[in-house]
């Protein structure tokens, strides 16, 4: 059988600096936008934005990088998303990026959350996984390589590029 990346044992960065750092080369490769930017630096008031820019379909998107040992509970979450509607200008989606494992009860109460929002005319709320960053980074083996030099990814995960890219037209 073949490994994928989800089998491989990532390790899980040991601060935030590099969480963030991974998470941005990630999220650039997943939303395919060179252009998402880390939010100003270390001691700055960010308003709950650590990464911010466009995703693939041009929506204005944050993210809030979490690295924490403990579960994440909806409530930090509700903390941290209702900081970030002080971002200028208002963003569509903010996303809290965690180093934690998918969690189906926590996904169902950001999905319900999120519904809500929206229903009120606040950004949409969304989650993403450890694995989920991993999964994007390993799109581009040589940024995966960078961040994890010790690794070698299975031959067989270099992704078909047509089901991952968005081809653009030039008009």
């Amino acid at each position: 059988p073949m490994t994928s990346i989800h089998s491989l044992e990532v390790p899980k960065p040991k601060n935030w600096q590099d969480f963030e750092t991974i998470a941005l080369d990630a999220l650039r490769l997943r939303w395919d936008s060179p252009d998402l930017s880390a939010n100003g630096r270390p001691g700055q008031k960010q308003k709950g934005v650590d990464i911010f820019g466009p995703d693939d379909i041009g929506r204005r998107i944050g993210v809030q990088c979490k690295r924490y040992a403990k579960p994440l509970k909806i409530d930090l979450i509700k903390a941290e998303v209702e900081n970030s509607d002080a971002f200028e200008p208002a963003l569509d989606t903010i996303y809290i990026a965690t180093t934690r494992d998918r969690d189906a009860k926590l996904q169902m109460e950001v999905r319900l959350y999120s519904d809500k929002r929206v229903s009120e005319g606040k950004s949409a709320v969304g989650l993403l996984f450890w694995d989920d960053i991993v999964g994007s980074l390993g799109t581009n083996p040589s940024t995966f390589k960078s961040h994890f030099p010790t690794f070698t990814l299975p031959e067989a995960h270099a992704f078909p590029r047509q089901r991952t890219h968005k081809t653009r037209s030039i008009a």
